[in-house]
C-alpha cells in the first residue's frame, strides 16, 4: 500500500482551507483532512468514519472500496 498511498501535508495552510469548509462540514479534523487531501490533489480519502463517508461521498471512499479500485486497477 505504501507505494501507492501518500501522506498529505497539514500546515497553517491546510488548517486555514479547512476553516472555510466549516460551513460544508462542521468537523474540523475531517475538514483538515480535506484540506490536505486538496493540496496534495488526492483522488480520494479513505476512511471508516461512517459521518465522513456520508457527508462528502464524493471524495471519501471506505477501505474495501479503495481495495477493490486497487484490484480493478491491476
Amino acid at each position: 500500500m505504501i507505494e501507492i498511498a501518500d501522506a498529505a501535508p497539514q500546515s497553517y495552510a491546510e488548517c486555514e482551507l479547512a476553516c472555510l469548509f466549516s460551513s460544508n462540514f462542521d468537523d474540523f479534523e475531517d475538514n483538515v483532512i480535506i484540506a490536505a487531501a486538496e493540496t496534495d490533489k488526492a483522488g480520494y480519502v479513505v476512511t471508516s468514519d461512517r459521518l465522513f463517508l456520508q457527508a462528502l461521498p464524493e471524495a471519501c471512499i471506505t477501505p474495501d472500496r479503495a481495495v477493490a479500485l486497487l484490484d480493478i486497477a491491476k
